[in-house]
C-alpha cells in the first residue's frame, strides 16, 4: 500500500542532485511569462510555468544563464534531498554530460520499453524504433534519455493515480533538464545529433500534451500573437528535418519519414478515390466550408493560402476514410481504437508554415479551418497524452468569434461532441 506521501515501502525517493536556489523578489522574469502576460516565479534555469508548458525558459540579456550539463532546477513545491548513494552508474556521453542513472531512472527505463512505446504509434516498425532505437540513442545523448525519463514518469502518473504527485514532479525534473541541454543544440544541429534531437523534438510535442493542465492554458491562441508551445515544437521539428532530412532519412530515425510518409500518401490517394469519399458528411462539409470562404475572402493572395489549406485537410480527411489496416486495429485500455497519428499530425506539418499569419491575427476563416482540424484530433484521443485537446481548442475558437463565424463550426463541435458553456 502507497503511504500518504505518495511513496510505496522501500521505493527509493526521487532526488535531484542540484541544491535549491534561494528566490529572490525582482522584476526580472523570464521574456516567456511576460509575453504571456502571467507572474513569473524568476527559477532558473526554468521557471515554474516554463517547466509545466515545456518551453525554453529564456531570460533578459542581462540574467543570462550558462547550461551545466545536466544542472536544473526542482519544481516547486518539490522537497526532495539529494541522495548521491542512489546513483547506480554513470554514463558519459560523448558530448561531455554525465548521465546519472538512480534507482527511479531504472524503473522509467524499463516501463517505457515494455509499456509507454506502444502508446506513442500504431505502426509496429515505429513501435521498434521507439522501443529499441531512440533509447539506444538516448544512451550517447542525455537530453534525449531525459526525454524518455520524463515521458515514462507522466505514464505511469495516469496508471498509478496513487502516486500521480511524485511521477509529475519526476517528469518536471526530467523536462527541464532535457530542455536545458536540447535547446541550445538546436541551433547547432549537426549529423551527430539530428536524429536525436528530432527524436526529442517529437517527445517533447507529446510531454506539453501529456503534462498536467490548469485553468487559462492556452492550446491555439496565445495573447500577444506567436505559436502555443505544442506548435512551436512540431514547427521547429520541421525546421530540423529540413536542414537534414537527407541524413535523417538515411539514419537511425529514418522510420518516421519513410513509413509515414508512405502512410500519408498511399491513404490519402486510396482515400479520395474510393466512391464513399463523396458520398461522406466529411466531403459535403468540406465543399461548404470552401463555399463559404471564397464567398466572405476577398484578398486573392489569402484566399489562395486558403485553398492551399482546404486542399491539405480534406486529403487528410479522406485519408482517414481508408480501412485501417491490421496494425491499427489494437486497442488501448480504454477500448478506443487506434489510429495512425501520421495521418492526423501531416495536416500540421505541412500547413503549420502558412497557417501560422492568419492564426496568430486570429482571421475567422483560419479559425474556422483549425476547428474542422479539430475532427480529426478528436480521432487520436484514445492515446493518453492527447487528453482533451480537440475540446480544449474548440472552446478557444469559440471564444475567438463572433456569432456568424460560430454557425460555421456547429457540425465540428456536433463531431466533438462539444458545447460551448456559455450559449
Amino acid at each position: 500500500m502507497p503511504s500518504p506521501g505518495g511513496s510505496e515501502p522501500g521505493a527509493t525517493p526521487y532526488a535531484p542532485s542540484w541544491p535549491r536556489k534561494p528566490h529572490t523578489k525582482t522584476r526580472s522574469g523570464c521574456t516567456v511569462c511576460k509575453r504571456r502576460k502571467i507572474k513569473c516565479d524568476e527559477q532558473k534555469p526554468s521557471c515554474a510555468n516554463c517547466i509545466k508548458h515545456g518551453v525554453h525558459c529564456n531570460y533578459a540579456p542581462w540574467t543570462a544563464r550558462r547550461w551545466h550539463g545536466t544542472t536544473s532546477h526542482r519544481s516547486p513545491g518539490h522537497q526532495g534531498a539529494t541522495s548521491p548513494s542512489h546513483d547506480l552508474s554513470r554514463h558519459q556521453s560523448p558530448s561531455g554530460n554525465a548521465l546519472l542513472f538512480n534507482e527511479t531512472h531504472l524503473e522509467l527505463l524499463h516501463h517505457f520499453t515494455t509499456v509507454t512505446y506502444n502508446t506513442l504509434t500504431a505502426h509496429p516498425t515505429l513501435k521498434v524504433m521507439w522501443r529499441i532505437t531512440v533509447p539506444q540513442l538516448g544512451l550517447k545523448h542525455p537530453f534525449l534519455m531525459r526525454s524518455i525519463f520524463a515521458i515514462s514518469a507522466l505514464h505511469l502518473a495516469v496508471l498509478r493515480p496513487q502516486r500521480r504527485s511524485f511521477y509529475v514532479d519526476v517528469s518536471r525534473e526530467e523536462h527541464s533538464a532535457a530542455l536545458a541541454m536540447a535547446v541550445p543544440l538546436i541551433s547547432n544541429a549537426n549529423e551527430d545529433n539530428a536524429s536525436a534531437l528530432f527524436a526529442f523534438s517529437m517527445l517533447a510535442v507529446i510531454y506539453i500534451l501529456a503534462a498536467p493542465r490548469e485553468p487559462g492554458d492556452h492550446w491555439l491562441l496565445v495573447p500577444e500573437g506567436g505559436l502555443t508551445d505544442w506548435l512551436a515544437l512540431i514547427q521547429g521539428t520541421r525546421s530540423v528535418s529540413t536542414s537534414y532530412q537527407e541524413h535523417l532519412s538515411k539514419g537511425p530515425v529514418s522510420p518516421l519519414f519513410t513509413v509515414s510518409q508512405a502512410l500519408v500518401s498511399n491513404a490519402e490517394e486510396k482515400g479520395q478515390s474510393l466512391p464513399a469519399w463523396k458520398g461522406s458528411s466529411e466531403y459535403r462539409q468540406m465543399v461548404l466550408l470552401r463555399q463559404l470562404i471564397r464567398e466572405r475572402v476577398d484578398n486573392a493572395q489569402r484566399l489562395k493560402q486558403y485553398e492551399t489549406l482546404l486542399d491539405l485537410l480534406e486529403q487528410s480527411f479522406a485519408a482517414n476514410m481508408v480501412s485501417p489496416t491490421s496494425y491499427c486495429q489494437e486497442t488501448l485500455s480504454d477500448d478506443h481504437e487506434q489510429v495512425a497519428t501520421s495521418h492526423i499530425f501531416s495536416f500540421l506539418y505541412r500547413s503549420l508554415e502558412i497557417m501560422q499569419g492568419p492564426l496568430q491575427a486570429r482571421e475567422p476563416e483560419a479559425l474556422v479551418i483549425f476547428a474542422y482540424y479539430c475532427v480529426l484530433l478528436h480521432k487520436l484521443e484514445g492515446y493518453w497524452w492527447i487528453q482533451t485537446l480537440p475540446r480544449d481548442i474548440m472552446e478557444e475558437i469559440w471564444g475567438a468569434l463572433n456569432y456568424e463565424y460560430r454557425y460555421w463550426i456547429q457540425w465540428p463541435a456536433e463531431q466533438l461532441g462539444w458545447a460551448p458553456r456559455d450559449p
